[in-house]
């Protein structure tokens, strides 16, 4: 893929005050854009991820740590010190915007607030990241990502094994709140360049996964199918652990499925005719295509698959994200060198510009 990378927001300037994942997408989308990022945090409580650091020896499995702090300017900063607030207000007279996670009212505590900021500097905004921004009062709920997912539908969403609620095993919703935190730093410094103030923008990790997991979810059953979609599921090759994701629908992906995989025994099928029909008994129909795929390898049936315009792709492990060619050759994948971890294989957010 040729071009160069985005730049589009050289000459912003961006303080991080944040710690673990939310704050930290955004300033690294930030930095891949063009933006100046400071990076502020005491030795004596780094940020947290940075324990994740370390990789196991001799493996590919690269820790999500290193792609959040990449690319990043490294201040070592007490804010609770006078020295430390006297170093911050330096940095915030230069600075566009100021991003932070803390609980709320910390900045207050430390004397850093919003008031505080802007008699430093009018035209800086602060986008603070919020675990609940409902308007209720849950200051008093320790918030991390099992009881933000829980509130907030995701877990319902996901269905119930043996009884039991599933979780989401991923922090989600601070990955897409990092995105919306991103969006509202550019919004605040291209307000504040118009109308010479800033202002203070709450975006809430609550109200980033409802984006995903309630409106896209309503009525389309617990386990992501939607209400008409079917074949729609994971089926299991022949081999280790090698599974292809499949979905159907619409009548002409039915009929290049049909034609490249079962045939017209299943195709043919009264149970089958339309989708409408395929949803109702889609217990027996994914058994069909269950019984198929066990029997041909993945890769025979991309092979199959590919060209027909059928809606599917093998399900990739985090490590072989960073070696597939498909992903190295798109540049979504990059080799940065560091002194800490060595060469590193990172996620590139955004695509080149020709």
């Amino acid at each position: 893929m040729t071009g160069q990378p985005l730049t589009s927001l050289r000459g912003l300037t961006v303080i991080d005050l944040s710690h673990y994942l939310a704050g930290s997408t955004a300033t690294v989308i930030l930095a891949d854009l063009g933006a100046r990022v400071i990076k502020v945090e005491s030795s004596g409580r780094p940020d947290g991820i940075r324990r994740q650091i370390p990789r196991p020896a001799g493996t590919m499995r690269r820790p999500v740590s290193y792609q959040l702090i990449r690319d990043k300017e490294h201040l070592d900063l007490d804010l609770k010190s006078a020295a430390g607030r006297s170093r911050l207000e330096d940095l915030v007279r230069e600075s566009d915007v100021l991003v932070e996670n803390f609980s709320a009212g910390t900045l207050d505590r430390l004397g850093i607030g919003f008031a505080w900021l802007s008699s430093v500097n009018p035209a800086l905004s602060l986008v603070s990241i919020r675990a609940f921004t409902t308007g209720t009062d849950l200051d008093a709920i320790k918030a991390g990502a099992p009881s933000i997912q829980a509130m907030t539908g995701v877990d319902a969403a996901l269905g119930t094994m043996d009884g039991r609620p599933l979780a989401l095993g991923r922090p989600t919703g601070d990955m897409v709140a990092g995105i919306d935190a991103a969006l509202a730093v550019v919004a605040a410094w291209r307000r504040a360049r118009v109308t010479g103030r800033g202002g203070h923008v709450t975006v809430g990790i609550d109200r980033a996964l409802r984006q995903l997991f309630v409106a896209g979810m309503a009525g389309q059953g617990r386990h992501g199918a939607g209400p008409t979609g079917c074949p729609h599921a994971f089926f299991r090759c022949r081999g280790h652990e090698e599974w292809l994701a499949l979905s159907c629908n619409s009548e002409a992906e039915w009929r290049a499925l049909v034609a490249a995989t079962v045939g017209d025994r299943v195709g043919n099928d009264p149970r089958y005719a339309d989708r409408f029909l395929r949803k109702v008994n889609s217990e027996a129909l994914h058994r069909e295509f269950d019984q198929w795929f066990e029997g041909i390898t993945l890769a025979d049936a991309v092979d199959r698959l590919s060209g027909r315009g059928v809606t599917f792709m093998p399900l990739l492990a985090p490590e072989r994200q960073l070696t597939t060619e498909l992903f190295s050759a798109a540049a979504t994948i990059v080799v940065r060198p560091d002194d800490e971890v060595g060469d590193h294989p990172t996620v590139r957010h955004f695509a080149r510009v020709s």
